[in-house]
């Protein structure tokens, strides 16, 4: 049984960002961040390469005197299929708390697409598996179906912490 719950993010406007993959019969499907986790939308950026990486692994980036990794994020959630010549970069922040003495904050730049709009939380969605959309569950904090789109909220503390790859060699 299916029931319509609300998204677990804070009321008000958040951000979503269209995932970039072969258009199917299915609806869109978009990442959702709170604003409170974006730091900062940077339109092209100097990434230098990690030898011997994983694959989602864009590389790294000095922002702000602090070395970040460069994540693409649809790549790390399985998306293979992705069209990466229209990127921009999200400087991310998650974490335990807000207040670097009660918790680790952790940030990250991600690599997405340029379809990144805000939006109001959508009111009404039911939850979905996120195996239902080929998605490894650990990966995401949550996955929902819409009216009109679907939603994922990437679990930004459990990526950055678990930084193996799904590949094999």
């Amino acid at each position: 049984m299916n029931t319509k719950i609300k998204i677990p993010l804070h009321t008000g406007k958040i951000v979503s960002v269209r995932i970039r993959r072969k258009k199917d019969e299915g609806k869109e499907l978009y990442f959702l961040f709170t604003t409170p986790q974006i730091e900062e939308v940077l339109t092209d950026i100097a990434v230098t390469p990690v030898p011997f990486s994983p694959s989602f692994l864009t590389g790294l980036y000095n922002w702000r005197g602090k070395i970040v990794p460069v994540i693409n994020l649809e790549k790390r959630l399985g998306f293979s299929d992705t069209d990466e010549s229209s990127s921009r970069f999200l400087v991310i922040r998650t974490g335990t708390s807000t207040n670097s003495m009660d918790g680790e904050i952790l940030r990250c730049v991600l690599q997405i697409s340029d379809k990144i709009h805000t939006m109001e939380t959508p009111t009404s969605c039911t939850a979905i598996s996120a195996d239902q959309l080929g998605v490894n569950p650990p990966l995401l904090r949550g996955a929902y179906q819409g009216e009109q789109d679907s939603y994922l909220i990437p679990d930004l503390a459990y990526i950055l912490q678990n930084q193996q790859s799904t590949n094999t060699f």
